[in-house]
């Protein structure tokens, strides 16, 4: 299990972010989670836009904001949960999404084959 921290502008700081069989790379415009099997158990912050592409993902009753971005490519994605970005597009890109919860968005793009 990697432990990182949120991604407040170029620092870290805050809580801790905990995702388990996957990895965070960060540069100037994003931070990027991916993996195989990646299950996420903490709440994901950051000033930048969010890439989440692993192959499946999962989050329970968790947090996804950005003053960006949300791009969530992945196969299956189970998330109970809110995806927040107010200023930005949330962009999902999945054959199986499912969202217990809601998502907040200045736009939303879905491109699925079941939802």
């Amino acid at each position: 299990m990697a432990k990182l921290l949120f991604d407040i502008g170029n620092r870290l700081d805050g809580e801790e972010l905990s995702i388990e069989n996957g990895w965070i790379d960060k540069n100037e415009e994003q931070m990027r989670i991916y993996g195989n099997n990646v299950t996420v158990n903490s709440n994901i912050y950051s000033t930048k836009t969010i890439v989440i592409d692993p192959l499946s993902f999962k989050a329970d009753e968790i947090l996804i904001c950005s003053e960006g971005d949300i791009v969530i490519r992945s196969t299956d994605v189970d998330i109970k949960g809110i995806i927040y970005a107010p200023n930005g597009t949330v962009r999902i890109e999945s054959s199986n999404f499912n969202l217990k919860g809601r998502i907040i968005a200045n736009n939303i793009s879905l491109s699925r084959k079941r939802v």
